[in-house]
């Protein structure tokens, strides 16, 4: 009975004792490799996939807007849609660019432009902390040409990233602002390497895996015109082309005198699911 009663009296001391038991593992982070990247064109005519980057619905007469009218997504029908460079790719393909996203594309196969989307949840909170960086090649490319789902790649340290710190992802949809983003581009077997300002991105996974969505921003008209001068072998044609054209489509940053610094942009993107190296 004695002993039995020793026992009892240390029961409520046992069951106060803190549990060994190890905490939970923050759970890994949902990767994607981009593996097409192209530019929103303007079709059909006033329509467009991206975002209202100013908040404005310009017209042709609207000095914020530098009198470059807004456009009308393809798909919601929402006024206000910031594109302006969609107008400019018939022009530039004219001149001799040929199909840009075909000269985008291949850097993407050929490991020398693979953008990585890490989302990483926040337990705390409903946000993900979207990271979008490079990754190193090589790339393994399937049968039809498409880049395979399911690799793993190593992040590439030394090239530029950008970060959202609270966009958000349920899963299927994916939604992020306040990217800036450094793009090296291959064009005309030369490199270009221009920044997207105050980006936004927005996309939407299918049941197999694959995400489709847009990424639009604003890019440094001063900027574009400084990388396309750089560029040799292009002949005079486009540079000579390119700094009147930038300058009159040009739709954002108004100085106030009805010009404006910026020119806004739409990228498309489809990306497959990936691994990356810890």
């Amino acid at each position: 009975m004695r002993a039995s009663s020793w026992a009892l009296a240390w029961l409520p001391l046992l069951a106060a004792c803190p549990s060994e038991e190890p905490a939970p593992e923050a759970p890994a982070p949902d990767v994607a490799v981009v593996s097409h990247l192209g530019f929103g064109r303007e079709e059909p005519e006033g329509q467009s996939l991206g975002f209202d980057l100013d908040g404005r619905v310009s017209d042709s007469v609207d000095i914020e807007g530098c009198g470059i009218a807004d456009l009308v997504h393809v798909e919601t029908g929402l006024p206000g849609i910031d594109n302006s460079f969609a107008g400019l790719l018939p022009a530039l393909e004219l001149a001799g660019a040929g199909p840009l996203e075909d000269l985008i594309q291949n850097s993407v196969l050929s490991g020398e432009l693979l953008l990585l989307m890490e989302m990483n949840a926040d337990t705390e909170t409903e946000c993900v902390d979207l990271t979008v960086g490079r990754a190193l090649g090589p790339v393994r490319i399937g049968g039809d040409g498409e880049v395979l789902p399911g690799q793993t790649f190593e992040r590439n340290a030394e090239a530029p990233s950008a970060n959202v710190p609270c966009a958000s992802f349920d899963g299927t949809r994916l939604f992020g602002e306040g990217l800036q983003l450094r793009l090296p581009l291959n064009v005309f077997d030369e490199f270009i390497d221009i920044t997207l300002f105050e980006g936004m991105v927005e996309g939407v996974r299918d049941e197999s895996g694959r995400m489709t969505g847009v990424i639009s921003g604003a890019l440094s008209v001063l900027e574009l015109e400084e990388n396309v001068a750089a560029l040799d072998g292009i002949g005079d044609q486009i540079p000579q082309l390119i700094g009147p054209l930038l300058d009159a489509n040009a739709d954002l940053g108004p100085t106030g005198f009805g010009s404006c610094t910026q020119l806004s942009v739409v990228l498309t993107f489809e990306a497959v699911s990936a691994f990356v190296f810890e």
